[in-house]
């Protein structure tokens, strides 16, 4: 039954991608409408996401060590497919499908799913019956720990790697004037405080909740925008495009296949010698067999990347990790 939950919860996020598909397909929308709503997707959307992760946590419930582990993982899980596709795309004839499929191996779509689904795999799990509101806390605040190693690294490393070319200091300096990291940066103070502004700030008499409801409103347009945008690019996608790009299924070997078995290996050798978080094994899974970033096209039509091996990327990722995604929780959870 929790492969069957987690398989439904995973489609129900999935079949958002529809109204973009048909809107464009009667041409309802214009042709720029992709780039546009990707530019409010990053600028918008990601930077409330960013705040609402660091807002919702309360990091003094958590052990250090188990702090320490889920950073580690988090930056190992972005740079474990990087290697694997240096590996196999070394000598890459269409350097901008490799770094479009490369990107897209690295950053998870661990904002806009993660938090569902972590959210969701908890609920479900039968062993955690009893303790399931705290360890849906500790959960979310490793998907918020993850979240931030990915900012950090998506802002930067793969930013850089959309800005061949660039000067160091210039792709720097974008990056830390980026919406996300600004979010991140002022939400800082909050977390290590333990403040958090979803919830109502009380002055004298009055009770002030109208901040975290715009924080909430601004971050609930992540998943619908980010599938509106691959509905729109899968129906700009030709089966062939979708199918016959050995880029994508590179990418998908990577980001779905050895990702996820490389990281819960290591979650198994860890707990040969001390107890593991379930809570912590389980964002961790999530985190690292989730499709490639929705930002990942976003990133692309930005950047004037290759927006046909990024939308291929995460169109075919995405319908597949219905899969491989519910699969990699029920291994974890024999594990616990």
């Amino acid at each position: 039954m929790y492969f069957l939950y987690m398989f439904l919860s995973v489609l129900s996020i999935v079949i958002l991608l529809l109204p973009g598909f048909f809107l464009k397909k009667t041409k309802t929308l214009s042709e720029n409408a992709a780039k546009d709503l990707s530019a409010v997707l990053l600028f918008v959307g990601t930077p409330a996401l960013a705040v609402y992760c660091m807002m919702g946590v309360d990091i003094q419930s958590v052990a250090p060590l188990n702090i320490l582990i889920c950073v580690l993982l988090a930056i190992a899980i972005h740079f474990i497919p990087y290697a694997f596709m240096k590996l196999f795309l070394l000598k890459a004839d269409d350097k901008s499908a490799a770094v479009a499929a490369t990107f897209g191996s690295m950053f998870s779509n661990c904002g806009f799913m993660g938090i569902p689904m972590a959210t969701l795999a908890i609920a479900y799990c039968e062993k955690l019956a009893l303790i399931t509101e705290a360890a849906t806390k500790e959960a979310l605040f490793y998907v918020t720990i993850f979240n931030i190693v990915f900012n950090i690294i998506t802002w930067t490393f793969g930013l850089g790697m959309y800005s061949r070319g660039e000067k160091l200091g210039y792709i720097m300096k974008k990056a830390f004037l980026s919406p996300v990291i600004i979010a991140t940066l002022l939400s800082i103070p909050f977390f290590i405080a333990g403040f958090s502004l979803l919830n109502p700030i009380v002055i004298g008499q009055v009770e002030i909740s109208q901040i975290g409801s715009i924080i909430m409103y601004l971050y609930n347009i992540c998943v619908p925008i980010s599938m509106i945008v691959l509905g729109i690019r899968l129906s700009d996608v030709t089966i062939g495009e979708l199918v016959c790009n050995k880029y994508v299924y590179i990418c998908g070997a990577a980001k779905l296949v050895i990702t996820p078995l490389i990281t819960i290996g290591i979650m198994w050798i860890i707990m040969q010698f001390m107890e593991l978080s379930p809570a912590l094994m389980i964002a961790l899974t999530v985190m690292s067999a989730a499709p490639p970033a929705a930002n990942g096209l976003a990133f692309a039509e930005t950047y004037n990347g290759d927006t046909k091996t990024a939308g291929a990327s995460v169109l075919l990722c995405t319908i597949i990790s219905i899969l491989t995604l519910p699969l990699f929780l029920l291994l974890v959870s024999a594990m616990i």
